[in-house]
């Protein structure tokens, strides 16, 4: 199914945001798989629509719902753009964009030597 987000506040207030989700056989013991289908310059949103929030891989739990993912997707959205600036350092994601570091499915840079 799809779920289409409509930020009323923030820094994507007036956006429309289109997210898929595939629930699989093995719900709610396995997360379903949620992508983001808008193209978006977003700090847990990479260039392939993937949604980087923790409760779609290493905190999901069974007695989560679809609604807990829904609230996690909303809050993406109305988080602050001050508060992701505001960070002391950044990590960087797989896919190349910098995100802040409590997404933990990211990893930390690694320093480059010259």
């Amino acid at each position: 199914f799809k779920l289409v987000i409509c930020p009323d506040e923030g820094f994507y207030k007036s956006g429309k945001f289109v997210f898929s989700f595939k629930v699989g056989q093995g719900y709610p013991h396995d997360p379903p798989k949620v992508k983001c289908e808008t193209m978006v310059y977003h700090p847990n949103i990479d260039l392939e629509g993937n949604v980087c929030l923790n409760i779609l891989r290493e905190d999901w739990k069974p007695v989560l719902t679809i609604n807990s993912i829904i609230y996690g997707l909303q809050y993406l959205f109305l988080v602050s753009r001050n508060r992701w600036l505001g960070l002391g350092r950044l990590a960087f994601c797989p896919s190349g964009l910098l995100t802040p570091p409590t997404c933990t499915g990211h990893r930390s840079p690694t320093p480059r030597t010259h």
